[in-house]
């Protein structure tokens, strides 16, 4: 390079040509010359770690040609006197657990070393110089539930507080600040609807110095350690590192993690024949104590039934401030994630409702089984009751339509970001009205003001131009009203 040499402002050229035991340089002027003493060139040699201290690297001159005559020159040496060395740990942030095959990243010396599995790293022989260092991590993903996006919802309105790094790990987009998205992108991630957490797809953040809480938001880290320069043997250079969502602090390397639980909860779902185009199940529960967040997963036969909807209505939560996700996309399962936003709840009775429709023929079945039932990250699996749906021939004079009641059910997706769908059904022909309200009850908006027949009903509402926050929608008729909460995510 000719950076800080005679030549660096001036109008010329280098050109370069190496090998691994060898280079030539031309160096000629575009400009204007020069007439000077001094530097004309910076060599830089990469030294090799594995190369003992002592070891001597001869620098000799084949040629050296000043306008095309020969001048004297004087060979030198390098001699490897050593370097500096930099370790230190990877933990976790909750019990301080080591983090294995983390990637920690020395810049300018663009060397990277894997920490081993009691979490440690170290380079060696690094020569004196700038740097800075930081930790990446892809892989080891577990530690995700329901009960993180209930905690995170819960923290966001202020219900909870919590400490630094639970903050860092629910700030999942990484806008440094912690929003309802944050619980939602937790719960749609749990249960496969969305791949990655964030733009980036990060999973990972590392911190490395101590935090300064006082000052948040936004949320403020660092996630490097600056070494200039780098003049002397370093140790416990140590990382704090936080899977993104993990803010109950349970992650481990495993893929999935339970513990077992004490107290007595137990979850069934029904024996039932059915001769219907469609038919809902139940889920119920037994001694809920405290629920923060509920993660659930069930077998079928896709070639008996499918899934079209998941609903808390007519269920103990329909009330209460939960939000419910579900993944029906992949054949043959439902994968459930139930959380709070408010205040907890302990009860028993029919949680939830899982409505079918029938794509068999008659005669079949299937079992529908469990294959993840968690209550606030405890495994319940072993209290559950399996259930199966067969499907038995037409009463005589019987008929595949469902009997119609009026019900307004709860929108979906909820929360939602800019388009949901509401749901209805009228028993009778009558006047319907479907309103929108904000949370100081005004008027937002009439999606329905008609008269309609008997039968099934949905209307999209569509709220790009709405404030982020909590709206409610009102449903009535002649002789029915209803009145449900949804949340517009930003």
């Amino acid at each position: 390079t000719l950076d800080g040499t005679i030549l660096e402002n001036e109008n010329y050229s280098l050109n370069v040509n190496s090998s691994p035991s060898s280079i030539s340089c031309w160096i000629y002027a575009g400009g204007n010359l020069v007439d000077d003493s001094g530097i004309i060139v910076n060599l830089e040699f990469g030294v090799n770690a594995s190369a003992p201290i002592g070891d001597v690297a001869e620098l000799l001159f084949t040629e050296a040609i000043v306008n095309e005559q020969d001048v004297n020159s004087s060979d030198g040496q390098i001699e490897i006197l050593g370097g500096y060395n930099i370790s230190g740990n990877v933990f976790y942030y909750e019990d301080d657990s080591p983090i294995s095959n983390a990637s920690v990243i020395l810049t300018n010396q663009r060397e990277t070393v894997l920490t081993n599995t009691q979490g440690e790293y170290q380079f060696s022989l690094i020569v004196s110089g700038n740097y800075i260092s930081q930790v990446e991590k892809t892989d080891e993903l577990g530690g995700l539930s329901s009960m993180d996006a209930s905690r995170i919802a819960r923290y966001g309105i202020g219900l909870i507080s919590l400490e630094p790094c639970r903050i860092i790990a629910a700030d999942v987009t990484q806008n440094s600040y912690v929003n309802p998205t944050d619980a939602s992108r937790v719960a749609r991630y749990g249960i496969g609807l969305i791949e990655n957490l964030n733009d980036g797809g990060n999973n990972w953040v590392f911190v490395a110095d101590s935090l300064n809480f006082a000052v948040w938001p936004p949320i403020y880290y660092d996630s490097q350690k600056e070494y200039t320069p780098l003049n002397s043997d370093l140790s416990a250079e140590n990382f704090c590192g936080i899977r993104l969502g993990d803010v109950t602090g349970n992650w481990s390397s495993s893929e999935r993690f339970c513990r077992k639980g004490t107290r007595d909860i137990t979850a069934s779902l029904p024996d039932t024949s059915t001769a219907n185009g469609n038919i809902s199940i139940p889920l119920s529960v037994q001694n809920l104590i405290d629920l923060e967040g509920m993660d659930i997963a069930i077998e079928f036969s896709e070639n008996i039934v499918s899934v079209t909807n998941v609903s808390l209505v007519g269920g103990i939560l329909e009330q209460e401030d939960f939000v419910l996700e579900f993944n029906s996309n992949t054949d043959g399962l439902i994968a459930i994630s139930l959380y709070s936003i408010g205040q907890l709840f302990t009860g028993s009775g029919n949680i939830l409702n899982i409505q079918f429709n029938i794509v068999g023929q008659s005669g079949e079945s299937t079992a529908l089984s469990f294959t993840q039932f968690d209550v606030n990250e405890i495994d319940y699996l072993s209290g559950t009751t399996n259930g199966s749906i067969y499907l038995e021939q037409n009463a005589a004079g019987g008929s595949n339509i469902e009997n119609l009641f009026t019900e307004l059910k709860y929108n979906f997706p909820n929360p939602f970001c800019e388009v949901t769908n509401i749901s209805y059904s009228l028993a009778k022909s009558d006047w319907v009205t479907i309103k929108i309200y904000n949370l100081q009850g005004r008027l937002v908006e009439t999606l329905i003001a008609d008269h309609q027949d008997e039968g099934k009903y949905s209307v999209n509402l569509i709220a790009a131009e709405y404030p982020a926050g909590i709206y409610f929608y009102r449903m009535q008729t002649s002789n029915f009203e209803d009145t449900k909460k949804m949340l517009l995510i930003k």
